[in-house]
């Protein structure tokens, strides 16, 4: 037997970032690799961070943009939809086997999923009419009072399914009032399991809408929408529970630390007339104590959202709108259609650093390298999606060209598996 050992190093800093070796002529990998999707044709590939050793995977029979999220052994797959919520579509696939529909046909969405570290368990938020009818028209019922939504944990296997949280009336046929509910995951020990509840209200204080029948006293500011978030600490099995923070705003996200001693989450609040709706960035201790304001809002409608730890809990990425004003912009538009720009700091929220400034660019996926020194980002730019390299201390970036959609940045381990499951032979 004859092993021959490859690496690709990173040419603008020398660091080895993807390796493999070959035994008796079949290549094995031993690094990291990047996963994107090409837009012309729509096919799946591999390559190292340096854009080289290129592979074509076979991945259609999930369809045209399955969402892939691998367990932490590498030997099981879920497979989500970015299609209908109205419809069934999360899957379970272990090595060498069929996917199976993992929920019965009754819940007909399931959104978020998380792996418990031991890759036995998973956790989703899911929604289903009141009676678990599977057949029932949508129509114009997207509103219905007859929506449910409630925290899920079944095993792998599909057995023992259970709901842990919940079920929650989604919303009402007016779009008054609502409830969701959402986990933050596992602790990384699998010890313990947080998750947490929204409700929202539109217009609770003092906003007579036309259509209310309810008239409530003028106050000195009127919010929009009033959100109350609340967030519970669980056992490892999803059997105990603690109420650990309750707070006016709207939690977006929430994850561990990587020692579990954190957590990170981004909130929607809008409790300022000047501000008005805004998001902003908190830490606090996986207790529920010493809740901690990381960024603040420096315009109308700031946003910083989607926060990320690095793998080595040392450093986070986010998005945020604010090197943009709004002044001039509503609400909806400066939310949704104004620029992101990548930003890092330091996990006690110091040391911020913008690390893309692009004009123009339209930035939606960014991920950690699994040894937490680069950031992948991915935006619109001269109509293409372009895939970035960016080195974090350097502050150097490195154009991989208009390669398509990133999907993920896979640890040696997960991506041999992707190999390996979905290779494509032409």
């Amino acid at each position: 037997m004859i092993a021959r050992l490859m690496c690709s190093l990173i040419t603008i800093v020398m660091l080895t970032v993807a390796c493999g070796y070959s035994v008796n002529g079949e290549e094995q990998s031993l690094g990291s690799g990047i996963i994107y999707m090409a837009d012309d044709p729509k096919q799946w590939h591999s390559i190292t961070a340096e854009g080289s050793h290129k592979q074509l995977f076979n991945a259609a029979r999930f369809g045209v943009r399955p969402k892939l999220k691998w367990s932490p052994d590498a030997t099981k797959l879920l497979i989500g939809s970015s299609g209908s919520v109205y419809t069934s579509t999360l899957r379970m696939q272990s090595e060498g086997e069929p996917p199976f529909l993992l929920l019965p046909q009754g819940y007909l969405a399931a959104d978020k999923p998380s792996w418990s570290p031991d890759s036995e368990r998973v956790v989703v938020t899911a929604r289903f009419w009141h009676d678990m009818a599977v057949d029932r028209p949508r129509g114009g019922t997207s509103n219905s009072p007859d929506w449910r939504t409630a925290l899920l944990m079944v095993n792998a296997d599909g057995s023992n399914l259970r709901q842990i949280a919940g079920p929650y009336v989604l919303n009402d046929n007016m779009s008054t009032f609502g409830y969701g509910v959402e986990s933050g995951g596992w602790s990384p020990d699998g010890s313990r399991l947080v998750y947490w509840t929204t409700e929202w209200r539109h217009r609770l204080y003092g906003c007579n809408v036309p259509w209310s029948p309810v008239v409530v006293p003028e106050v000195e500011y009127c919010p929009y929408m009033f959100w109350r978030s609340r967030v519970y600490l669980m056992d490892g099995e999803g059997v105990s529970r603690q109420l650990i923070l309750n707070v006016d705003g709207l939690i977006e996200t929430l994850s561990w630390s990587p020692d579990g001693e954190w957590f990170l989450l981004s909130m929607r609040r809008d409790d300022d007339e000047v501000i008005r709706e805004h998001s902003v960035l908190y830490r606090m201790r996986s207790d529920g104590t010493d809740l901690q304001q990381l960024t603040h809002p420096n315009h109308p409608t700031h946003v910083d959202e989607s926060p990320a730890l690095s793998p080595d809990g040392s450093t986070l990425w986010f998005l945020s709108n604010r090197s943009e004003g709004c002044e001039a912009r509503g609400s909806f538009q400066c939310r949704w259609l104004s620029n992101r720009h990548v930003y890092v700091m330091k996990a006690d929220g110091s040391e911020t650093t913008a690390v893309t400034e692009e004009e123009g660019s339209k930035i939606t996926r960014v991920y950690w390298s699994p040894d937490s020194q680069y950031l992948a980002s991915n935006s619109y730019e001269a109509g293409c999606w372009k895939i970035f390299l960016h080195h974090i201390e350097s502050s150097t970036k490195n154009d991989l060209g208009c390669l398509g959609t990133l999907v993920a940045w896979l640890e040696p381990q997960a991506l041999d598996g992707v190999h390996t499951w979905f290779h494509d032979p032409s």
